[in-house]
């Protein structure tokens, strides 16, 4: 699971072969209209052929001019771009000659000019030739003369053998606006089989198409390589995002992209989002892949829903009443009627399940755009499960409902897990070998729990009809090879971790084990949890009281033996006490606040046979808990009936 990603980066796709195709085209001196949508991949299919192709192509983006140029004045200086700088610049050259002669700016240059032998008649014909072409130029500006016919007729009468090598493209012609359209058909007429022309765009939305402009002037229509088609473009892009990120795309998703014909221009902007929320803000391995890329699906081309989603808005269905109806309908959902597809894709992909990372319905925030991803992630969990340290803190410390890890090792051990994957195998096996050596040092999380019932869930399914619980429950955890704890530290875990075996069971499955340690010593002081060895001693086969007269006095000196924290304990369990404590949710002997002593259940109005027993159980442990509670300053109370309870005396 371990990846160090680097930016996701678009192949270039390959349309050699269709671009020769084009430049066999390109010989005859004809007008071709090369249609495709915008953001299709028009531009770069020309440019693809840039290096190879015997033609230059000279793109005339009439869409994109902003100043008050006319087409035949840009077509001009694209086609005969030298031409158009000399005329400039002899315009200029004459404008300074006549301002240099004036009288009010004299350089003397008349004179100088004068003394090189250069005749008056001469240099007065040169002086009133320069001044005629300054006038024309100041007055062509000073009046914004916009008339074609000046380039309309240099293009003419131009010699376009020096123009053979070149290609005129008209980018995105269905983009410019109506009046620049009709205006440019006449200066294409001119051009019309002295050079090729590519016009570039949409077909159906060119303007005037009904009055057969375009017709008169277009010899042939090509279409881009189906290459670049929206049905070809997303496979080859969804299969290097599954290989990168190693998972598998939902197809309802993915279908969303062609029936949309979302097109290469949108795939690049979908990519740059991907690379963004993945990868530059590490959400790769925080949230579920398919759900995030479908929050960036929706951000970049149905923002409508995207926004109703943060307005706790998700997709309602209906199923039709009529059976025969209701076989017609194929949707992601089996009988479900959604308002349109995306709405049914939404609902599919964005619904809740007991994936890791936990899915949007859970955690919104994160997997809105530009938002952070705090959660574990898959990567930080790896390193976790090889360090085994690191992971019996998480299990001790972290085993709650709200932890990341909790939520991670509940999705790990779902009943329908692939049992195949060799790396669930080894998380798992990790896991449970940790937990149980937690269990063997007396630690016990809500995340242990977890694992052992998600165990014995799995190790039940194979079971035979005539095994009960019980059989299978002891059975299969003795037989572990993780499961090597004493006497004592297996009746806390069937009564207190894993709790799924009847009471009685237990008593009578470990009685041969439960008297063999009282009876040795040396056994007895081995063990880890002595307080639950001794209180299933002193209970019934049901967990009901057996009382103290019925006790051996060697059980009596065992209970008074043991450390105050196991004396508290003990007789916790025995039900006799109960104990409040602090803010601390791990319920340690040191965050004891108070102690309530059960005195009776039922009031002297109802005295029972049960309450006589209560004042014989309490004098075995009184006198030491009021020495207990002085020197660790703790509360006493007692509860003479269900209702009432009291300052202890």
């Amino acid at each position: 699971m371990l990846r160090d990603m680097s930016r996701i980066e678009i192949g270039k796709i390959d349309t050699s072969e269709a671009r020769e195709n084009l430049d066999k085209l390109l010989e005859e001196n004809k007008n071709y209209f090369l249609h495709a949508s915008w953001g299709s991949g028009k531009t770069e299919f020309l440019k693809s052929g840039k290096k190879k192709s015997r033609k230059k192509l000279v793109y005339l983006d009439l869409w994109r001019v902003k100043d008050e140029s006319t087409v035949a004045n840009t077509t001009f200086r694209l086609l005969y771009k030298y031409n158009a700088i000399i005329f400039k610049i002899l315009f200029i050259i004459c404008i300074m000659i006549s301002i240099l002669m004036t009288d009010i700016v004299n350089l003397g240059i008349e004179k100088k000019m004068l003394d090189f032998g250069i005749p008056s008649n001469a240099l007065s014909g040169v002086i009133l030739c320069a001044s005629l072409v300054a006038l024309f130029v100041a007055v062509w500006q000073f009046l914004k003369i916009k008339s074609d016919s000046f380039y309309i007729k240099m293009l003419a009468i131009c010699n376009w053998t020096k123009c053979s090598q070149k290609v005129l493209v008209v980018d995105d012609f269905d983009r410019v606006d109506i009046a620049k359209q009709i205006e440019s058909y006449k200066v294409f007429n001119i051009l019309s089989g002295r050079i090729p022309i590519i016009f570039v765009g949409d077909y159906f939305k060119i303007a005037k198409q009904e009055d057969n402009y375009s017709q008169k002037i277009i010899d042939r229509q090509i279409e881009l390589p189906y290459v670049l088609h929206p049905q070809c473009i997303w496979d080859s892009y969804f299969d290097m995002l599954q290989k990168n990120f190693n998972f598998k795309i939902d197809d309802s998703f993915k279908s969303l992209f062609i029936s949309e014909n979302r097109n290469l221009r949108e795939q690049y902007h979908f990519n740059d989002y991907v690379n963004l929320e993945f990868l530059e803000k590490e959400k790769l391995d925080r949230v579920q892949i398919n759900q995030q890329l479908l929050i960036i699906y929706l951000y970049l081309f149905h923002k409508e829903y995207y926004h109703k989603l943060q307005d706790e808005w998700f997709p309602t269905h209906n199923l039709p009443k009529d059976d025969k109806e209701r076989r017609k309908v194929v949707g992601i959902l089996d009988n479900a009627i959604f308002d349109n597809e995306v709405e049914k894709v939404i609902d599919y992909v964005l619904s809740s399940n007991n994936e890791y990372p936990s899915d949007f319905l859970r955690f919104k925030q994160r997997y809105y755009l530009f938002e952070e991803a705090s959660n574990l992630s898959l990567k930080e969990i790896d390193l976790i499960l090889d360090n085994t340290d690191m992971l019996k803190e998480e299990i001790e410390l972290h085993g709650n409902y709200s932890d990341d890890f909790y939520r991670y090792v509940s999705f790990l051990f779902e009943v329908n897990r692939e049992d195949n994957d060799d790396k669930i195998k080894e998380s798992k096996e990790k896991i449970i070998k940790s937990s149980f050596e937690l269990l063997k040092v007396n630690k016990v999380s809500l995340l242990i729990s977890l694992v052992l019932d998600k165990m014995f869930v799995e190790y039940i399914n194979y079971r035979k009809p005539e095994d009960d619980d019980t059989f299978l429950s002891i059975n299969f955890f003795e037989s572990h090879e993780n499961y090597d704890l004493d006497i004592s530290q297996k009746i806390y875990f069937f009564t207190k971790v894993f709790t799924r075996t009847p009471y009685k069971d237990i008593k009578e499955y470990f009685a041969e084990g439960i008297e063999n340690a009282l009876k040795e010593n040396e056994l007895y002081e081995s063990q880890n949890k002595k307080p639950y060895l001794l209180n299933i001693n002193v209970l019934d086969s049901n967990g009901s009281w057996i009382y103290p007269k019925k006790w051996s006095e060697n059980v009596k000196e065992k209970v008074n033996d043991l450390l105050d924290e196991d004396f508290i304990t003990f007789w916790e369990i025995y039900r006799i006490i109960r104990i409040n404590y602090g803010s601390c949710k791990d319920n340690l002997y040191t965050d004891i606040k108070s102690i309530v002593v059960i005195h009776g259940m039922y009031g002297q109005e109802v005295y029972r046979e049960e309450d006589k027993s209560y004042k014989e159980i309490i004098d075995l442990f009184n006198e030491r808990l009021l020495s207990i509670a002085e020197k660790e300053d703790w509360k006493i109370y007692k509860v003479v009936d269900a209702k009432t309870q009291k300052k202890y005396i």
